[in-house]
């Protein structure tokens, strides 16, 4: 009748001829065997499980129910790409923290309920062989990987649970009459994961025939021979990836192609797995650098690579296995045409605001390609930013400092990426600075309505205050720490003369402010001039000063007082029991303006310590 009548969903091949000379270890044996398991992985890269409880109907389930879904509406929520032969693939793609499933959201509730079985049993099988290649591999050593703050990975199955990894299901067809053996779908290639776990394929076939013995997956020996293999259906399939090398004992990363039998189309389900981000060579951790090479580090300069040179690994997080055909280039997921004037070599992938998307784990469908490439950054390095900058002191003066991070000054958004934020950021420090200065000459006399609790919060600001100064100056930027000593300079010039003569002299900027210049506390006439301006003398025992400093402490919140003339406060030689440690005594010079003994008491404990009237004799 001059069409094809489409025959049913098919599972391709037992294995009886390309199978059975793959390693091959049954799930229930993995346990009993991992001798094989580590061989397999060391010597030929891949190892195929029969076995898995639940696998056979979960994948025949999910992989049928694809096509209909992406048929039926889910094809807008799946990435379409066009591969090296002509043929097309529409994926669906998500992923998984440690064990955590992320839930599919592709408008296909069949489809989704099944697939997520799928996931489940392969998730399963794959944690077991995790678990299992680790503990032959690794032996008793107790170290895998380490975190870069130096911390122990003490098993893959650790470092693994740790890790985000990458899930796809994938729909391949062909157009009619196309040559299968012409152009590879799928180029020699192998994968930047540590491993990846797969289904067997199942095919659609225009005629049973087509795909007898085919399973589209071509692998390379370990002698260098190129051979098609054939997957049993009830089995998956584990291939090593270049991210194995990262592990303390021998493994082979696997290379391989795809080539697309003739055939309507093909269903295909696997999960990459990936290393934590901030997971360190065990052999390459150096404890006295601060700056170690990581994993997150090193997927992302692979992923920059190009993938298109033969048995180079390309490490995309969408897709791993890329390859685009002359006039395109790979952007998130997807090959995309190219932009005029632009080649393969200068494209970017960019996010809508035109940032480039640096971060290959992260989900960025909006992302397009852009020319010309990407020429680095104006004012500094905003893929580094860091809120103190690890190598030292550093100046950007007026054009930057373009090899050096940005500065973040105190939140992530406030970001120093351009000369006149960075110019703003340093004169807000300046201001700062001054304004704390300011701070320590309000008081506010504890006697006045809701003294206390304005005074306590007085003294919160300033504290508050002082601290950001502080951590503006712990960026290491000259300029902004530069900001930051003129303020308190110009502060301390224009406000220190209103405290009656006071002078802060303190080394530590969160502590100063209690301080009194001690020259005119050694005065030999200090009994004298406040005896002929006071009208009384009030006398105090004050506990809990350990230091000089508390004294000054002391001081300064006594002669904040109204009436208070001046305030002299020494330390004793020893404790009295039952009153605390640091005990001395407080002489206070007032007039008549002086609220009484009570709001005195009351003054020394708002700063901290413990005060009694001392009777008059």
């Amino acid at each position: 009748m001059g069409r094809c009548r489409l025959t049913p969903w098919l599972a391709l091949g037992l294995g009886s001829v390309f199978a059975a000379n793959l390693p091959t270890l049954n799930y229930l044996k993995l346990n009993a065997e991992p001798e094989l398991l580590l061989e397999a992985f060391a010597k030929e890269g891949i190892l195929v499980v029969p076995g898995v409880p639940g696998y056979a109907s979960a994948r025949t389930a999910a992989l049928e129910s694809l096509a209909p879904c992406l048929g039926n509406g889910g094809r807008t929520k799946a990435l379409r790409r066009s591969l090296a032969d002509g043929s097309e693939r529409h994926t669906i793609a998500t992923r998984t923290h440690g064990h955590a499933l992320q839930p599919l959201s592709v408008g296909c509730p069949d489809f989704e309920s099944k697939a997520d079985v799928l996931r489940a049993v392969v998730h399963v099988a794959l944690a077991e062989v995790l678990r299992v290649w680790g503990q032959a591999g690794n032996g008793n050593a107790g170290v895998v990987l380490r975190h870069d703050a130096g911390h122990a990975y003490s098993s893959l199955a650790e470092a693994a649970s740790s890790a985000t990894h990458l899930e796809h299901f994938h729909l391949y067809s062909r157009k009619d009459g196309s040559d299968s053996n012409s152009t590879a779908s799928l180029g020699l290639h192998t994968d930047a994961g540590l491993l990846l776990a797969f289904t067997s394929p199942l095919y659609r076939a225009e005629q049973a025939s087509a795909a007898s013995g085919a399973s589209g997956l071509l692998i390379q020996r370990s002698a260098g021979s190129l051979e098609p293999v054939d997957l049993p259906a009830d089995s998956i399939t584990f291939v090593v990836g270049e991210a194995a090398s990262w592990l303390p004992w021998a493994s082979r990363p696997l290379p391989h192609e795809l080539r697309l039998p003739r055939v309507s189309e093909r269903a295909w389900y696997g999960v990459m797995t990936r290393l934590p981000d901030d997971a360190v060579q065990a052999s390459a951790f150096n404890p006295a650098s601060h700056h170690q090479q990581t994993f997150g580090q090193w997927w992302d300069r692979a992923a920059d690579a190009s993938g298109d040179m033969v048995g180079c690994g390309s490490a995309f997080a969408a897709d791993p296995t890329h390859s685009c055909p002359e006039g395109q280039a790979y952007c998130w997921m997807q090959c995309m045409t190219l932009p005029p004037a632009c080649s393969e070599s200068t494209a970017r992938c960019v996010h809508p605001d035109g940032t480039p998307w640096t971060n290959h784990t992260e989900m960025c469908p909006t992302c397009t390609l852009t020319c010309p490439a990407f020429q680095g950054w104006d004012f500094c390095d905003e893929s580094a930013a860091s809120d103190m900058i690890m190598q030292g002191f550093v100046s950007y003066g007026l054009t930057g400092n373009k090899m050096k991070p940005c500065v973040i000054l105190f939140f992530p958004g406030w970001v120093l990426n351009t000369w006149w934020k960075f110019w703003l950021g340093a004169g807000a420090v300046l201001l700062l600075g001054l304004t704390v200065e300011w701070v320590s000459t309000l008081h506010v006399s504890p006697d006045r309505k809701l003294g206390q609790l304005l005074q306590t919060s007085l003294y919160c600001a300033r504290m508050t205050l002082a601290y950001m100064v502080m951590l503006a100056t712990m960026t290491f930027c000259i300029e902004i720490f530069a900001a930051a000593i003129l303020g308190l300079g110009l502060g301390h010039a224009c406000f220190g003369s209103w405290r009656k003569g006071a002078r802060l002299n303190g080394p530590s900027l969160c502590c100063s402010h209690g301080s009194i210049d001690l020259r005119r506390r050694q005065s030999r006439d200090i009994r004298v001039t406040p005896c002929l301006q006071a009208d009384d003398v009030v006398m105090l025992r004050v506990g809990g000063m350990t230091c000089g400093s508390c004294a000054q402490t002391v001081t300064h919140a006594l002669e904040g007082l109204t009436g208070v003339v001046s305030a002299r406060v020494t330390l004793g030689p020893a404790a009295e029991p039952g009153f605390g440690l640091g005990l001395g005594t407080a002489e206070i010079w007032v007039n008549a303006g002086f609220p009484g003994v009570d709001a005195a008491v009351a003054a020394v404990e708002l700063v901290g310590f413990e005060a009694q009237p001392v009777p008059k004799a």
